[in-house]
């Protein structure tokens, strides 16, 4: 059963590798981190997609899918037994789901890049790629100033909006820079938090 799911459904799902809606997408930021009046540079700087675009995609994948696979499976269905019919409804629902959540991280990447500033404190941080949506990148600080803890497993994390002006929809690569200056990481932002997952890391 699986295998005939796959047939009948990959030719449709994909079709979105080769759509114009497809574009190239690129975005890069720079600054320069400073602590305690030094440049600091125990950091690391992720660029990540905001979770809107994916969302967006995930629904608009959802409804391609379903339609695809119950147009294809459901006739199928209808002629089997009872158990043989509600087992076919559970694995087309399981293999939807799975195919759906694949694609959009697939497509849609939520970490775009990743690096550490030099030992002045400055950093660039830069993807370029090929999207079915726009992206809506924000930049994460992850560091310690002034972040006690015996073990390192967390960091302070500041988030930054990255503007729609500066992502932009060519194929050579980022000719736009946002420059977000110089973040005194000293200050405690009203926004910022505290992460063990992606803050984890060594000095």
């Amino acid at each position: 059963m699986i295998p005939l799911l796959l047939c009948l459904t990959l030719p449709q799902v994909s079709s979105y590798s080769t759509s114009p809606l497809i574009t190239q997408q690129t975005v890069q930021v720079q600054g320069k981190l400073i602590c305690n009046g030094s440049a600091y540079f125990d950091a690391k700087v992720i660029l990540f997609n905001n979770q809107l675009g994916r969302l967006q995609l995930r629904k608009r994948l959802s409804d391609a899918i379903k339609s695809s696979l119950d147009n294809n499976m459901k006739p199928i269905f209808a002629n089997m037994k009872l158990k043989g019919r509600m087992q076919g409804y559970f694995g087309l629902s399981t293999l939807r789901n799975n195919v759906n959540g694949n694609l959009v991280s697939s497509l849609v990447p939520l970490q775009l890049a990743e690096t550490k500033p030099n030992n002045s404190g400055d950093f660039t941080v830069a993807w370029t790629g090929s999207n079915l949506v726009p992206i809506t990148p924000i930049v994460n600080i992850y560091h310690r100033c002034h972040y006690q803890q015996p073990i390192k497993i967390c960091a302070r994390v500041l988030s930054i909006q990255v503007p729609n002006d500066y992502v932009i929809n060519n194929a050579n690569g980022p000719n736009a820079t946002y420059d977000i200056g110089t973040v005194n990481l000293n200050i405690k932002y009203t926004f910022e938090l505290v992460d063990c997952i992606f803050g984890a890391y060594s000095s």
